[in-house]
């Protein structure tokens, strides 16, 4: 048989640090450079979006897609209702959901992929507005656009200059300015956020006692004067303060139960059958599975019916 030869062990961590180095300052660098290039382009798409009558629409093909995804995750957290659409769904019937008064944002580096520019003039038929975000100002995409949004970047993070990196990274960059900018613009409150994020991973500050307090009959509640036991009774029912519940209260309930006072002269109390104090003579003859015939019977021989589990008892006797 034949065994490729072992691998050669070298030291590698000198060359990628300076690898990873290098894709963080260009991608910094992609970021930096979008700065200058926000203008009044950048405040039309504000305002196209913004005095919308519709949805906003995020699209776009391979990385550009999933960074459409995302940003149309993060207009939707921020107040911006918006919806990831697949160009190539799209073709096939999904472009049923974009209707007149929508804003659409393609999103494709090269501004020439074909599965958007196929249904772009389907979208404008339908009278959705288009914004486009595109690294060439001379791409199809970008002369189709009402409102053209530049994402160039001077070069990829990758050595050989293809793979999508600092341009998604730019992308992604320019949403987020959108997201936070139509944020500020129709004034945003906390406590709007905070309709749209879960209470479990909402940050503390968001996080209101109406979310998390017990209402109505969730509530363990008793009149002034009640008896002890018929408290008990209610915090069992509610699962208030036991091991399961979820708040604690000044004791646990299990061990009230364990505690319950010892019944007042007089009082009658209504106990299981199995924990009844009997002679050990009678216990199989009374006992409700015990006796001959399958059936307890009392001490005047008459038969005890099987819900009978509970029975009274003098508290002095």
């Amino acid at each position: 048989m034949i065994k490729a030869a072992p691998k050669k062990q070298h030291d590698s961590a000198p060359g990628a640090l300076e690898i990873a180095r290098r894709v963080l300052s260009i991608e910094a660098d992609a970021v930096r450079g979008l700065i200058e290039r926000i203008d009044e382009r950048f405040l039309a798409a504000v305002s196209l979006i913004y005095e919308r009558r519709g949805r906003v629409i995020v699209s776009g093909i391979g990385k550009s897609g999933h960074i459409a995804r995302k940003i149309a995750s993060t207009l939707s957290s921020t107040g911006t209702p918006a919806y990831f659409v697949h160009p190539a769904e799209a073709s096939h019937g999904d472009l049923g959901m974009i209707e007149s008064g929508d804003v659409f944002i393609a999103i494709s580096y090269s501004g020439s992929s074909e599965e958007l520019l196929e249904i772009v003039p389907l979208v404008k038929r339908r009278g959705a507005k288009l914004i486009a975000m595109t690294g060439h100002v001379d791409s199809a995409l970008a002369r189709e656009a009402d409102v053209f949004l530049d994402a160039a970047v001077k070069q990829e993070a990758c050595p050989h200059n293809l793979a999508p990196t600092a341009s998604t990274t730019a992308a992604l960059a320019l949403g987020d300015a959108l997201a936070v900018a139509l944020l500020s613009a129709r004034g945003f409150r906390r406590t709007i956020s905070r309709a749209a994020i879960p209470v479990a991973a909402a940050p503390p500050a968001l996080v209101h006692v109406a979310d998390v307090m017990r209402r109505g009959n969730d509530m363990p509640c008793v009149k002034n004067g009640v008896p002890a036991m018929q408290a008990v009774l209610e915090m069992s029912r509610s699962r208030h303060g036991d091991d399961r519940g979820r708040g604690r209260s000044w004791t646990r309930a299990r061990h009230l139960h364990r505690r319950r006072p010892a019944p007042l002269a007089g009082e009658r109390r209504r106990l299981p059958c199995h924990r009844r104090r009997q002679p050990h003579d009678d216990r199989a003859q009374n006992h409700p599975r015990g006796g001959a015939g399958g059936r307890g019977r009392a001490a005047d021989g008459a038969a005890q019916s099987p819900t009978s589990c509970w029975w009274s008892t003098s508290a002095t006797g």
